[in-house]
């Protein structure tokens, strides 16, 4: 076998790459890493690693030319959307590299995502419904769904917060390193620290808030919010920031939405709590005079509210497969990977509230399963059991090839033969 030299230009917080390297180093393959900043070198250690120290406009150049020396065969990056990341895989692609993108999963919480070229908005999953309905397998139930993988959230939060505070305490050694977030690495590391104690302190009072509009008479509509900074508000939607999005709803429910509903905003549970989003929905509301019927929740539990609720809205969180899997009518405004004709609502906002559209239950199931057999990889990257299920399963694809359309279709018509 030709062995191939695998370079990570971005990794999941954690030592989820360190692990998935060795994995692939037992094959006999060389596994390296750009470093930019701390919470790399943190994360990795300087062993195998390319650090790059220059001014932000030399990275092009500097990157191109580390693909080309030291005859890098595949490209491995943490997302697609940030500038690091971006510019990588445009060189590596030009070169005719493999490129493969992980993310976290599109679906919840036992999965994460592996993508060919580009995940979420440069997803390579078709947007035809006629490809599931083909080719798809309408599962009611998926595979492993249930298996417990250990507390993912807290360890996100610690690796996170890790991450984020050696990037600052380090960052002398890298003056140059642009920060694709939009605030200091040591406050983003405080406030998912601080996030995640104060919700654990006030999850009877958001419990009591999720009660609360579970118990009402009238019909709701559900607000998925997205993280502040989240990349794929910024590349693939007319939203650069989650305001801009609870603005928007907030003036078409109070145009065009039934008089007797409500609109909830459920908080994404990684948002570091700095956005002042009650605030601002609380205004807005105030504003277009539906103060009473627009209500923000700042935790709860995502499935209960979806099922309970008459409409999803949201950008394009991965969350609104949740509404698809319930059958709940859903409405995305951005660029998403489940936004396909028979699932979301096609029309504009304005006529969303007063559709009787609901999403097709079996092309969704055929539509599901084909997204995890494309896409998705059981296991986390945060908790040891999980680590371990996704570096084998990935370490396989990689070597082995990650399915294509193409591919799936080849794999389908000769099971038909």
């Amino acid at each position: 076998m030709v062995k191939r030299h695998f370079l990570f230009v971005q990794a999941p917080f954690g030592e989820f790459s360190k692990r998935l390297a060795a994995r692939l180093r037992s094959g006999g393959h060389r596994v390296t890493r750009v470093i930019l900043n701390g919470g790399d070198l943190h994360n990795w250690g300087f062993a195998e690693a390319h650090f790059f120290l220059g001014r932000t406009e030399r990275y092009r150049d500097w990157i191109a030319y580390l693909l080309k020396r030291e005859v890098v065969s595949d490209v491995i990056s943490y997302g697609d959307g940030h500038y690091y990341t971006e510019v990588a895989l445009e060189e590596a692609k030009a070169l005719g590299l493999r490129l493969a993108c992980l993310e976290q999963g599109y679906l919840r919480p036992n999965w994460v995502t592996l993508e060919l070229d580009g995940v979420n908005g440069n997803s390579s999953l078709p947007d035809n419904p006629s490809f599931y309905r083909r080719f798809g397998i309408p599962l009611s139930e998926l595979p492993d769904a249930h298996v417990i993988l250990g507390n993912i959230t807290r360890n996100n939060v610690l690796n996170i917060t890790a991450y984020s505070f050696l990037l600052y305490f380090l960052a002398p050694f890298f003056p140059f390193y642009r920060l694709p977030v939009y605030m200091p690495g040591y406050v983003t590391g405080l406030a998912h620290l601080f996030r995640y104690y104060i919700d654990k302190l006030q999850r009877g009072q958001a419990a009591r808030d999720q009660a609360h509009i579970l118990s009402l008479q009238a019909p709701f509509f559900l607000g998925i919010m997205q993280r502040p900074g989240d990349s794929q508000l910024v590349k693939h939607s007319e939203f650069p920031e989650v305001r801009f999005f609870y603005r928007a709803a907030i003036e078409s429910f109070a145009r065009n939405a039934p008089a007797e509903s409500h609109l909830l905003f459920k908080c994404h549970p990684l948002d570091q709590g700095f956005s002042g989003h009650a605030r601002g929905i609380r205004q807005n509301a105030r504003q277009m005079g539906v103060a009473g019927r627009v209500h923000f929740l700042n935790g709860g539990s995502l499935a209960p509210l979806v099922r309970k609720s008459v409409g999803v809205i949201t950008v394009n969180s991965t969350a609104g497969l949740a509404a698809l899997n319930f059958g709940t009518k859903c409405k995305t405004l951005g660029k998403a990977i489940y936004n396909i004709e028979g699932l979301t609502f096609q029309g504009p906002l304005d006529s969303f509230w007063q559709s009787q559209n609901m999403p097709d239950k079996d092309l969704f199931l055929r539509f599901r399963q084909l997204m995890v057999e494309m896409t998705q990889v059981l296991g986390s990257f945060s908790t040891k059991d999980g680590v371990a299920l996704a570096v084998e399963t990935i370490a396989k694809r990689l070597i082995g090839g990650l399915p294509t359309p193409q591919s799936m279709e080849a794999v389908r018509l000769s099971k038909t033969v």
